[in-house]
């Protein structure tokens, strides 16, 4: 039975074909095609964690597509790896060679250059809003910095640059998260997520 997947689940479904590229690449190095695994790759799947909150959902090893949920689970750490061993069998043996894979379902992170320093402080804040703070970036001071992923909060207009915007930027921070303001970056523009980022769905 298919089960319909929601629009939210963007980074499952990116994550879903990546297992079945590694699958099929892991296949072709065993020297055996799919047809001819045993077990088939039909029979082949990952439980990944979904954008839909408390959920993981399981992904189709030879389709990619989502064919069980399970709902109301606890969220599973950020860094999740899937390792994959698969073994050629057909009728006519059993191959002694393996071939391993894994699969990083980590969001993909990127780093770029905090922006617009010139005049106070950029102020860290613990989430997506013009309140609190966990760190700050000394006036004039410009560094790289890791953005795990990018999601909506208040509305911001950089007073250096005169940009405004809604989109704020996870980033690694002192061993943990932090979150600033898109327009205190120099992330590229052009959409929400802006590619290579991806959008923050957990």
């Amino acid at each position: 039975m298919k089960i319909p997947m929601p629009r939210g689940d963007r980074l499952t479904a990116v994550i879903a074909t990546g297992v079945v590229a590694v699958l099929g690449v892991a296949a072709v190095v065993v020297g055996v095609g799919v047809s001819s695994a045993s077990p088939k790759l039909a029979d082949v799947g990952a439980w990944l964690w979904s954008s839909a909150r408390g959920a993981v959902v399981h992904a189709n090893g030879l389709s990619g597509r989502v064919d069980g949920r399970i709902e109301n689970v606890a969220k599973p750490g950020s860094h999740l790896k899937v390792d994959f061993v698969l073994k050629a069998k057909n009728p006519a043996g059993e191959g002694q060679s393996t071939a391993s894979a894994t699969a990083d379902l980590t969001y993909p992170r990127q780093a770029y250059q905090n922006a617009n320093n010139d005049q106070t402080d950029t102020i860290i804040r613990p989430g997506t809003g013009k309140t609190g703070e966990v760190g700050r970036i000394p006036k004039g001071q410009y560094r790289s910095i890791t953005v795990i992923c990018q999601l909506r909060g208040d509305s911001v207009t950089e007073s250096e640059s005169g940009e405004t915007s809604v989109v704020w930027d996870r980033i690694e921070w002192n061993g943990g998260v932090g979150y600033l303001s898109d327009t205190l970056m120099k992330t590229p523009r052009g959409g929400f997520p802006a590619a290579p980022l991806f959008q923050c769905d957990d």
